[in-house]
């Protein structure tokens, strides 16, 4: 193909659930701090990260999404967010020294709106990730760029999300 390469175009954040394409638009990090994923030690650092097909402030009754999709992502040392490679873990059967360096998550899903009404909400099923793993690059909170090769309840979630994002800071510090 000819052309400019260096076009600012969004076409990175593409995401393909189950077989249909979805350009993702909005995206959230919530800083959550330190985090003792299993027992007491705060040995983790813990950033949720969200995006959708539709302005991410907006999600909920009175969004266009179809399609938006939760991660619960834990990156190894209790001083900050780490960018890696995250594994899908089962918390029912990992330990404490099984994640100790570790990057991983326990949950995260997919939620989807089937009624094409606009303006509706994400009322459509709800799918649980089951599998698979999720790369954060990039200088955060603004800069991540988050890909996802995910195993759900409803398929398989691939894609790339390149921004922009929503910052919110829950530490409470």
């Amino acid at each position: 193909s000819s052309g400019s390469d260096d076009e600012a175009t969004p076409a990175g954040s593409t995401i393909t659930f189950d077989g249909d394409g979805y350009n993702m638009v909005g995206g959230l990090v919530v800083d959550y701090g330190p985090s003792a994923p299993i027992g007491t030690n705060e040995t983790h650092y813990n950033y949720d990260f969200t995006i959708a097909d539709a302005d991410i402030s907006l999600v909920g009754p009175g969004s266009s999404a179809t399609l938006l999709v939760y991660i619960d992502l834990f990156s190894p040392g209790a001083s900050g967010f780490q960018v890696g490679t995250f594994t899908f873990e089962d918390e029912n059967v990992v330990t404490e020294d099984d994640i100790s360096d570790s990057y991983f998550f326990f949950s995260g899903e997919v939620e989807t709106d089937t009624d094409g009404v606009e303006g509706g909400d994400l009322d459509g099923p709800e799918y649980e990730v089951t599998g698979g793993s999720v790369t954060v690059t990039g200088t955060g909170p603004e800069g991540y760029i988050i890909t996802y090769n995910l195993i759900t309840t409803g398929g398989q979630l691939t894609g790339t999300y390149t921004g922009p994002w929503i910052f919110i800071d829950a530490t409470g510090e």
